[in-house]
């Protein structure tokens, strides 16, 4: 049945009209160019400016590590699939994608996570944040939430519990457990459903209710100086990444769940039983949400997009300085053949006198 399903997906992507094509390949094309652009621009921003290396901004510049790894390593398969309507890859290409694109997944998702731990600890426990987020625990947080995802890829390719082929409705290689180890397949997607969705759900959900709860009434305190010197000390800025950091969970959720919908509802009814619109809407979200992670930050946060802006009002004045400078090195060879040539004329007839 699976394979019936496959083949009928696939005979769908390879059907596609001119007008889905060039939708859904400049659709990816554009999403590429965002992620990759936009999330190293965050990366650099905050390297380079050293008044924006917090602990907060260190889980974005992860997640936006993790969006251009899939930009740049996960995507253009994708993009050359809508295209061509088929995989043009080796065996081994696609084993790479399957892995890759499920470990920047749930890197993404884990790190979202951890924000929203972390605006927990900043607002609700001050005391205990400034003692478990230092710049040494963040990296290693940062760091246990990367390897992970990997451990969990390859150990079951390497088991053999699953395998990674390639998905016409997904235009995607992903993850195939094998069909007489029923058992495995339930614990390991049991496994994968408590860690990987309901349990980082459940911790954004709870964290950011009393997060915005407790940022609520500190709003009404400071209506009130007299109550405001009793708040609870939240400085401006603060509140305002708490609620810059909330839209980009919101926006990151607001594109999963269609995601989620979809596994869930492909693992009750078989590999490759929904319509192919379904598959598609599926890795357009999943591939979106790497970009709402520079559209967010480049759009609320000041301090970044203050530092981006330099960073891209340099370059242009970079390079009119060098238009500038060719321009000036061609006018001052053209100069010199200007000054060389009637002295080359005089020579010359001096030479035909003689």
């Amino acid at each position: 049945m699976d394979k019936e399903n496959l083949a009928r997906l696939l005979d769908d992507l390879q059907s596609r009209g001119k007008v889905t094509v060039a939708f859904e390949s400049c659709f990816m094309v554009l999403v590429i160019i965002t992620a990759f652009c936009g999330n190293l621009l965050i990366i650099v921003s905050v390297f380079k400016n050293s008044r924006l290396r917090t602990v907060t901004n260190m889980f974005l510049v992860g997640l936006a590590i993790a969006d251009v790894l899939t930009a740049s390593l996960v995507m253009p398969f994708t993009a050359s699939i809508f295209v061509h309507g088929k995989w043009n890859f080796s065996d081994t290409t696609c084993i790479f994608q399957g892995v890759f694109i499920l470990c920047v997944i749930w890197i993404s998702l884990h790190m979202v996570t951890l924000m929203a731990i972390n605006r927990y600890f900043c607002v609700i426990r001050p005391r205990l944040y400034k003692k478990y987020f230092t710049r040494r625990s963040t990296v290693a947080m940062i760091s246990v939430v990367s390897i992970v995802p990997f451990i969990l890829t390859v150990s079951p390719y390497v088991s053999g519990l699953v395998t990674y082929i390639f998905r016409p409705g997904k235009a995607s290689c992903f993850m195939t457990f094998d069909p007489d180890r029923r058992l495995g397949k339930i614990a390991y997607t049991f496994f994968l459903l408590i860690v990987y969705t309901i349990l980082p759900m459940a911790f954004i959900a709870v964290c950011y209710y009393k997060v915005f709860r407790t940022v609520k009434q500190h709003a009404k305190a400071t209506k009130n100086t007299i109550r405001s010197r009793q708040s609870n000390g939240l400085s401006t800025e603060e509140v305002r990444m708490t609620k810059m950091l909330l839209v980009l969970v919101v926006g990151f959720v607001f594109c999963w769940v269609p995601v989620i919908t979809v596994d869930f509802l492909n693992a009750i009814m078989g590999t490759g039983s929904l319509p192919r619109a379904a598959y598609v809407t599926y890795i357009l979200f999943a591939y979106f949400s790497s970009c709402i992670n520079p559209i967010v930050c480049l759009t609320l946060n000041g301090r970044i997009r203050r530092e981006a802006k330099k960073l891209i009002r340099f370059r242009r004045l970079r390079q009119v300085a060098d238009a500038e400078q060719t321009i000036d090195t061609n006018l001052d060879l053209t100069i010199v053949r200007v000054k060389q040539t009637p002295n080359q004329n005089r020579a010359a007839g001096e030479v035909s006198g003689y």
